[in-house]
């Protein structure tokens, strides 16, 4: 996710499913996650603002804003911070790739 970018809930047709599983995969998988401003809110891309590039101002009303999904970005938050299971890097041989976590000195992969 980048500010150069369309807004991941216009990118999906404002799907909430499709919206959800790209924001499980942006903060599961290694590395750090970009998340631009407004996307755990469920803010869509505003075309009518091209010195923004769509992007739009920040919506702070917080009634405009979709709590269910912003609830859920916290807890994926949560959850990537508190398990010690979360991926730390990313390997890939000829034919599949792994995600790898260290658990101390011992590798645990997925």
């Amino acid at each position: 996710d980048s500010h150069d970018t369309g807004r991941i809930r216009s990118l999906v047709g404002g799907c909430e499913t499709l919206h959800r599983l790209t924001a499980v995969v942006q903060l599961t998988y290694p590395g750090v996650p970009g998340i631009t401003y407004g996307d755990e809110i469920g803010m869509e891309d505003l075309p009518e603002v091209p010195y923004l590039r769509g992007l739009g101002c920040m919506v702070w009303d917080e009634a405009g804003w979709n709590h269910d999904l912003f609830d859920f970005y916290r807890d994926l938050v949560a959850l990537r911070r508190g398990s010690p299971f979360m991926p730390t890097e990313c390997r890939r041989s000829t034919k599949r790739w792994s995600i790898w976590r260290r658990h101390g000195r011992r590798p645990v992969t997925g």
